[in-house]
């Protein structure tokens, strides 16, 4: 499946897989943020996504962010 993908911000990455076999992209913010403990913060991908109809993307935490931190990442539609 292709999914137009356009840049908002000359700084934006396109969502690239980090490893062969990993079963989801990475998607890197285009600003530092710095979340205060307890805080919520919308952040930046820089990037606009075209999604054929009937079908969805999510925003997921990375694993070993959360694993390692109590960061947590809203589940985002």
């Amino acid at each position: 499946m292709n999914v137009n993908i356009k840049r908002l911000s000359p700084d934006a990455q396109i969502p690239q897989y980090a490893h062969a076999s990993d079963a989801c992209f990475d998607l890197v913010a285009v600003e530092d943020v710095i979340i205060e403990p307890g805080k919520t913060a919308l952040v930046k991908t820089g990037l606009a996504f075209e999604i054929p109809e009937g079908y969805e993307m999510q925003i997921r935490p990375r694993s070993g962010i959360t694993l390692k931190t109590p960061l947590r990442v809203q589940l985002g539609t």
